[in-house]
């Protein structure tokens, strides 16, 4: 049992690292081999993370929870496939179809991977599988900046692709060990018949609180990935190399965060946890706006990591502690969807800001619109 929850924390790892190492460089890539604009660059993480939250909406209501094995070991199929292509597309609009492409993959296997780690354990063991998977994650967020930075210091971008597209193969092969006897009878060949009960858990505290932190973050960390390396580049004057050493710095502070929660997690912990790390996020977010020293910034950039660390785990954790396993998998997608709107709506509404804002101060317009989502956060937390 002990190596089903190895193999699929792995797996969990490996898939991260290969997506995180492709957006800490996609950026760079875009402008460098497809002259795209700073509004592409953003497009191109919100087609990512738009196609990623629509297909685990469609995925969780409408294919059933027996074949979860299946869209798991699919989802690894298009992450390798699109991050090949990268490379061979001779322009950007078939860049923008392959990011839909990885966003598919990204949906299904992230998804996949959280809900069987409840599901290939017994009950006593489902925390200890859940905390293991979201510290395997965050080591996989370490590994993809630190590939993407000792790819781009011995080759060049294209290769790094490369290299990462081979590391996807072989969480191929953990993931199907992971689930290769795992049983799962919930379900049938049938279109699920969707009701209101279906949704009831949308009322319910720990819900509200998982979801709107989540997406309270992921608006500043899906602004970070599109806009953070041109900004670095243009106001530091930072090479790419260097520019992924940031993110690895980030990182590290996140699997830090992250192994505390493998040895704590009581539930008032947990919510000073999260209540703190999103609160210092979004402030440190504001701050980089007026950041003119680069030893500032780095301190700034790396505290923003703490939310990293907490929120994605801790909200994970609230989700696997109150969902009725019957709709796990259900749940999970929607939990998920709104780390991915997140993603998409920030580097969206950065897009629109660039035309009459200065570049730095689209991060305080983010970091404003997270803060007025925190409000409701700490109302709801109190009470669970």
């Amino acid at each position: 049992m002990k190596k089903a929850i190895l193999a699929n924390s792995i797996t969990s790892a490996l898939v991260v690292t290969s997506t995180q190492a492709v957006n800490a460089l996609m950026s760079l890539f875009a402008m460098q081999y497809f002259n795209a604009s700073k509004s592409d660059l953003g497009y191109l993480f919100t087609l990512f993370f738009l196609t990623s939250a629509f297909s685990k909406i469609l995925s969780g209501l409408f294919i059933s929870q027996k074949y979860l094995k299946y869209i798991f070991l699919l989802g690894i199929f298009f992450i390798a496939t699109s991050i090949v292509m990268y490379d061979v597309v001779p322009s950007l609009e078939l860049l923008f179809i392959f990011r839909i492409v990885h966003g598919i993959g990204f949906a299904f296997t992230n998804t996949a991977c959280l809900t069987l780690a409840s599901f290939i354990v017994e009950d006593s063991l489902k925390s200890y599988s859940v905390s293991m998977v979201t510290a395997f994650n965050a080591i996989g967020l370490i590994l993809g900046p630190l590939l993407g930075t000792l790819g781009t210091f011995f080759f060049d971008i294209p290769m790094t692709f490369v290299i990462v597209s081979l590391i996807v193969v072989v969480s191929f092969i953990f993931a199907f060990y992971a689930s290769k006897n795992v049983e799962l009878k919930a379900g049938d060949a049938k279109l699920h018949k969707i009701t209101v009960n279906d949704f009831l858990f949308l009322k319910e505290k720990w819900f509200i609180v998982s979801t709107f932190s989540y997406f309270a973050y992921a608006l500043i960390y899906g602004t970070i990935i599109s806009y953070i390396p041109p900004f670095v580049k243009q106001k530091f004057g930072l090479n790419d190399y260097s520019i992924t050493t940031l993110f690895l710095i980030f990182f590290i502070l996140s699997l830090l965060s992250r192994i505390i929660l493998v040895k704590r997690n009581g539930l008032e912990f947990l919510k000073k946890a999260l209540t703190f790390s999103l609160g210092v996020s979004i402030l440190m977010f504001g701050l980089i706006s007026f950041s003119n020293y680069f030893e500032i910034f780095i301190l700034e950039f790396a505290l923003i990591g703490l939310g990293h660390g907490f929120v994605y785990p801790i909200t994970a954790l609230f989700i696997s502690k109150y969902a009725p396993s019957e709709k796990l998998y259900m749940i999970n997608t929607v939990y998920f969807t709104s780390f991915d709107f997140g993603n998409a709506t920030g580097p969206f509404i950065a897009s629109l800001l660039l035309i009459f804002l200065p570049f730095n101060l689209v991060f305080l317009g983010t970091s404003i619109i997270s803060l007025t989502l925190f409000f409701p956060i700490i109302l709801y937390i109190k009470h669970l």
